[in-house]
């Protein structure tokens, strides 16, 4: 069994292999990937891992497995044999996964087998649907937007990132760990937008179209002297573009990543469940 690092450089080679919402990770700068062939040539297995907290000094750094695949056993344990040695080499203290995905679900005896303790239960990823948001009534769709609501799509690159540093500075919640590295056009423009005061940009939603077809938000968040106003017109700029753009069918990712989004989707969605997981953990060091 022979392992390979998977960059953008051979990413070509192995793409139907993979998850193509996870493939299209690869490049970014705390996400990895590694496929493992046998002698033939043959892909035999392969992983996709994301590095949490790698900046955060007060932190212990860990590994988030977000793809896994294995065509049989000796594949897997060569897939992590080679992983353990790479995430040692970056200090990683913890790697933990949580798989909704039925095809990485299959690989628990795998996974059990490597040291990680697993169960299954709801998982942060709530998933709903155009559909849904059009019965929103908490929201009062009907509401005028005011005009410092703007589309990404009229932000210059530049000013675009400076509100995203204005953004990461004054939040305390975890964000996209490379959130500050992210060009603009990584969001979907007739869906994101931003709020403008005194001249600053404030506050952004930024939605993500992935490979599939579905919009994930990215980046929920409002640092203004009226965030939790702007915080509302905003997702009523971006809902009301949904549902003039997109059929009822068409998927939206919220992921749960703190107390204030889960508390963001329990109103807007109330008693909708997350996505159905494997879920688990082991210490690396």
């Amino acid at each position: 069994m022979n392992a390979y690092i998977i960059t953008e450089d051979n990413l070509d080679k192995y793409r139907d292999y993979l998850d193509p919402e996870e493939a299209e990770n690869i490049g970014r700068e705390f996400f990895s990937g590694m496929a493992v062939e046998d002698d033939g040539g043959d892909f035999m297995a392969g992983m996709i891992w994301e590095l949490l907290d790698s900046e955060n000094e007060e932190m212990e750094i860990s590994s988030n497995l977000k793809w896994i695949h294995s065509v049989i056993d000796p594949a897997g344990e060569s897939l992590f044999e080679e992983y353990k040695m790479l995430v040692s080499n970056e200090d990683v203290a913890e790697s933990r996964f949580e798989f909704a995905d039925e095809e990485c679900k299959d690989q628990k005896p795998l996974l059990e087998t490597q040291g990680f303790r697993t169960e299954e239960k709801e998982g942060r990823t709530v998933i709903v649907t155009v559909g849904d948001l059009m019965k929103l009534k908490s929201l009062r769709l009907d509401k005028k937007i005011p005009p410092y609501i703007k589309p990404i799509s009229s932000l210059a690159e530049r000013d675009f990132m400076r509100g995203i540093m204005n953004c990461i500075f004054h939040s305390r919640r975890p964000l996209v760990e490379d959130l500050n590295s992210l060009p603009k056009d990584w969001y979907d423009e007739d869906l994101s937008c931003y709020a403008m005061a005194d001249g600053r940009v404030n506050g952004f939603l930024l939605v993500h179209r992935t490979a599939l077809g579905k919009f994930r938000v990215e980046l929920f968040i409002d640092v203004g002297p009226d965030s939790q106003k702007d915080l509302l017109h905003m997702a009523r700029f971006a809902i009301k573009q949904a549902i003039d753009l997109y059929d009822e069918g068409t998927q939206v990712v919220l992921v749960r990543r703190d107390e204030a989004t889960s508390k963001l989707v329990e109103y807007l969605f109330p008693g909708k469940k997350g996505l159905e997981v494997l879920a688990g953990n082991r210490r690396e060091q």
